[in-house]
């Protein structure tokens, strides 16, 4: 090889791993860097990877894998489970076996300092992207799959001992860990996750060949919200949520991020980015 082709080849390969579609020919065009997402627990994180795997190639998550998801679907659909938790995981050996060298969109429900394995993966960067639910629906949601309630009518301190109960791994995000990573680091808002926020992958991604829309995988309990008492009390639903602001720095992250030129749901950053 001559040093005119092998630079040739060189820019070649670079470009490819520059864009994701070509406009003119249609033809797909790996992106230049990793997507990851941060599973916190209980925003809505086990049906986006379902989805993504049996909608998108290159998604390896927990939840979820592309190159087998069809089959697993077709298994747990035909074994008809659906009580809260059934349903398929893929296991942290299984994953490490695997590995994510071909992967587009990792979905992880691991400790922060997981991401900081793709510091410096083959020269690929990451972009790392963070569900942000409002801290008292999702402080609501902890609970109802704890199955435990607000003291509404204690003490202060009894209030905030019972809202400790129900918090759920929150360690997923930590942000003097995410300072030391080496990812963009963006947000989207909960409730637009199906709609802006798909939007948004779906220009980045290679859909599959053959999709489906995967049974629904359910993981609370149905919520009945006439029953939480906190939304009854304006002073309460205050007082619990500067709490959460001042006590995890998930909640503290993501009332900075939204609205923000690093919320991908955000007009403006939606914008910017598609």
């Amino acid at each position: 090889m001559t040093e005119n082709s092998a630079k040739h080849t060189a820019v070649s390969a670079r470009n490819r791993n520059t864009a994701t579609r070509s406009g003119h020919t249609g033809v797909y065009i790996r992106p230049n860097k990793i997507y990851g997402h941060i599973h916190m627990a209980k925003t809505g994180g086990s049906s986006l990877n379902g989805i993504l795997a049996s909608t998108y190639e290159n998604i390896c998550g927990n939840k979820g894998y592309s190159y087998n998801f069809y089959q697993v679907n077709a298994r747990w659909t035909a074994q008809k489970l659906r009580k809260p938790g059934e349903g398929y995981v893929m296991s942290r050996k299984r994953m490490n076996e695997i590995g994510y060298e071909d992967c587009d969109y990792i979905s992880e429900e691991k400790k922060m300092e997981f991401w900081s394995e793709f510091n410096n993966f083959h020269d690929t960067p990451m972009e790392l992207h963070v569900p942000c639910r409002s801290p008292i629906d999702h402080l609501m949601s902890q609970c109802n799959h704890r199955q435990l309630k607000i003291d509404c009518d204690g003490t202060e301190t009894e209030l905030f001992k019972s809202v400790d109960k129900c918090l759920m791994i929150l360690h997923r995000f930590d942000l003097k860990v995410a300072k030391k990573i080496k990812a963009t680091l963006k947000c989207y808002d909960f409730k637009k996750q199906f709609t802006v926020y798909m939007e948004y992958l779906s220009k980045k991604l290679l859909r599959r060949r053959i999709v489906i829309t995967p049974t629904k995988r359910e993981t609370n309990l149905p919520r009945d919200r006439d029953n939480e008492c906190i939304w009854k009390r304006n002073d309460l639903m205050k007082q619990v949520e500067n709490y959460l602001l001042s006590q995890e720095s998930y909640y503290k992250f993501c009332s900075q991020c939204l609205g923000s030129e690093n919320d991908i749901t955000h007009v403006q950053a939606q914008g910017n980015n598609i």
